[in-house]
């Protein structure tokens, strides 16, 4: 296997055992990237710690006049991120 390949297969095994996490704490997976340095999901967020997950970073901005919260933090080598109505 070339070392692309290897990388991608890691990337993989990251994001199946990240999904199984988020699926035992009852999340919902709304997306799933895997081109950028870490892989990146994105899940349905209701509140500040879904499923019990503290967002390691927040940002916050502005649409439409309805201000959003955007959370997110690392599992299982995946980035997880989430986004709530400030």
């Amino acid at each position: 296997m070339n070392k692309n390949n290897e990388i991608i297969t890691k990337k993989l095994d990251n994001v199946s055992r990240c999904i199984a996490e988020l699926a035992r704490r009852g999340l919902s997976i709304l997306d799933i990237s895997v081109s950028d340095r870490k892989p990146r999901i994105t899940i349905q967020g209701y509140n500040d710690t879904p499923g019990g997950l503290k967002g390691g970073w927040c940002v916050r901005i502005t649409e439409a006049g309805k201000r959003w919260e955007t959370y997110a933090t690392e599992v299982n080598g995946c980035q997880v991120q989430w986004r709530v109505s400030a």
